[in-house]
């Protein structure tokens, strides 16, 4: 019983250590954490009854867009990369298609980066193919 009661003793004591070297680094990880802000907005949230539009975005507080999904392609002897709900992302008649939006706010916003994330489980059926590419 002794013994167990040391190990919790110098147990605790490790993590105070611990805790009292590392504690600045870990604050200042987190202070330049809250300098940059990412969302992910996925295609299919188009179909969902909270509907969120890019327009709905708090612009004025990101610094980037991770927008899901696209896919890769077969094409000309190479690659490309496709919307997964092309209706969702770019189709002309579809008035809260997201990248109009996207291109709309690009111009008020212009240090926002919108990014492209590719697959999904099912979409990813490509990217290793292409990877091995130049």
């Amino acid at each position: 019983m002794r013994f167990k009661a040391f190990l919790s003793v110098c147990s605790l004591l490790i993590l105070c250590l611990l805790a009292s070297a590392f504690g600045p680094l870990f604050a200042e990880a987190e202070a330049s954490a809250s300098c940059a802000v990412t969302v992910y907005f996925p295609n299919w949230d188009v179909y969902s009854d909270a509907y969120g539009q890019v327009k709905d975005l708090p612009w004025d507080r990101l610094d980037c867009i991770n927008h899901a999904f696209w896919k890769i392609v077969p094409k000309d002897g190479g690659f490309a990369i496709e919307s997964t709900d092309p209706w969702a992302d770019t189709d002309e008649y579809n008035p809260k298609a997201h990248f109009p939006q996207y291109a709309e706010y690009a111009e008020k916003y212009p240090d926002t980066k919108v990014l492209l994330s590719i697959g999904g489980w099912t979409e990813c059926g490509y990217f290793s193919e292409m990877s091995l590419t130049e």
